[in-house]
């Protein structure tokens, strides 16, 4: 004869229950920070985000809070307005590199900490009725880290990077461009974030200085100047440009500061020599005489001394050093007269 059992399960214990309660207390006041800072930017996006993390933390231990989000949570303004990311406009996500990883002049580097400093202090400015600089624009020859700096500078200031990408932003199409333009811009207003936008020139191109242009690129640099004037300064806007001339002289006025990298001055190539080819990336090596031969070398740009100091450590790893004194020589090689 068969017999039904029920099994009660174990009651938890008032110990366990309080270990419970205090662990997801423990969870929510962690959300508190960015919850707030979602209401404060009006990011609504963020706030669901975040008030669904904290309607699963809630579950079992704090059943009033917990019943009374998930109402809200299925309200008809949830999901409505909440703008959908750019991907096919933008690459977005959290920055990877950090200002430790670019090698910058003195100058350069104590400029960059003072506006990273103003971020950081921002309730000081305001109360001198002062917003920190947000608005700036990097120009130099490529291949110099201005990329790599805009992106260093998110990762300083904990925010998230959104880099724009130009074979979604440029259409053949009259008008989409702009349009394209102003949503980017719509997205990066709505949070902190670093928006970076390279090859600025050709975007703000000098109106007037194209005698075929039919008026789309004066409309695009016309739709960039009302996005640039709307921007909080809660985003931090970074263009670079190595063709500051082609630049619209309308535009390089809305920029509270601009930042030179220009051409990497041998102090500058020691020091990123140094970092490539230091006892670090080569265990069990030292490869430190080689690092005064490569600074000495008048390379095209920062890029360039990078790859030839990686070329180093191959031939250090795979042929114990025999081929480096060659691979200099041939690197010095179109420097020499003729």
């Amino acid at each position: 004869m068969n017999s039904c059992i029920e099994i009660v399960p174990p009651a938890i214990s008032k110990t366990e229950e309080k270990r419970a309660r205090k662990a997801t207390d423990a969870s929510m006041i962690k959300l508190l920070p960015a919850l707030i800072q979602a209401a404060i930017y009006r990011n609504q996006r963020e706030m669901i985000s975040v008030s669904t993390q904290l309607l699963a933390a809630t579950e079992g231990t704090h059943t009033l809070v917990h019943e009374k989000l998930k109402r809200l949570l299925r309200g008809p303004n949830t999901s409505a307005q909440v703008k959908e990311p750019p991907h096919t406009l933008a690459n977005i996500g959290l920055p990877t590199i950090a200002l430790d990883d670019v090698v910058l002049e003195d100058d350069l580097e104590a400029d960059v900490q003072e506006l990273l400093l103003e971020h950081q202090r921002r309730a000081e400015l305001q109360a001198f009725s002062l917003e920190p600089r947000h608005k700036i624009l990097l120009e130099g020859a490529e291949g110099n880290g201005k990329t790599m700096l805009a992106e260093a500078m998110a990762h300083s200031l904990d925010l998230l990077f959104i880099q724009v990408k130009f074979s979604g932003l440029l259409n053949s199409y009259l008008g989409e461009t702009g349009k394209k333009l102003d949503e980017i811009f719509e997205y990066a207003a709505g949070q902190p974030c670093v928006l970076f936008i390279d090859e600025f020139d050709t975007i703000a191109t000098q109106r007037g200085s194209n005698a075929n242009d039919v008026g789309e690129s004066q409309r695009i640099t016309n739709q960039l100047l009302l996005s640039l004037n709307k921007l909080p300064a809660h985003t931090v806007f970074i263009a670079a440009t190595n063709n500051l001339s082609a630049l619209d002289k309308a535009a390089r006025r809305r920029f509270d500061c601009e930042l030179s990298l220009g051409k990497p001055t041998q102090a500058l190539r020691q020091k990123l020599a140094s970092k490539e080819l230091s006892p670090t990336l080569t265990p069990g090596s030292d490869l430190s005489k080689w690092v005064a031969p490569v600074a000495a070398l008048e390379l095209s740009n920062l890029d360039a001394l990078v790859k030839l100091c990686r070329r180093i450590r191959r031939d250090q790893a795979l042929y114990q050093g025999a081929g480096i004194q060659s691979i200099i020589s041939r690197a010095q090689a179109p420097l020499l007269p003729a």
